[in-house]
């Protein structure tokens, strides 16, 4: 589901405590521009939510042409569902972001 319309965080939260237990461990995913330095502010992002991520747990893939790139982060502690927006949150600081998972 994708955050935005005035109802989505409430289904969102509804749907979250039927799929999803805490604390537990999530994948985010952030899809953007602007290469390394895209990179390392997404994962600023979600260390300042969660703490320290280490880096054997951040995968990047370019896109097919080179005009983006998708930041994966993978296996992350989480401690509730007000934890996973705020991640949300900080990573759409970035005005590069074009997408989130």
């Amino acid at each position: 589901m994708v955050l935005g319309a005035n109802d989505s965080e409430a289904k969102w939260r509804e749907l979250d405590e039927k799929v999803n237990q805490y604390p537990g461990h999530r994948d985010f995913k952030a899809i953007g521009s602007g290469g390394d330095d895209f990179k390392q502010a997404i994962v600023r992002a979600v260390e300042n939510i969660v703490g320290p991520v280490h880096q054997d747990r951040v995968m990047e893939r370019p896109s097919s042409q080179g005009k983006f790139i998708s930041i994966t982060l993978r296996d992350i502690k989480v401690q509730s569902p007000d934890q996973v927006l705020a991640v949300y949150a900080a990573m759409r600081k970035d005005k590069r972001l074009r997408y989130y998972l």
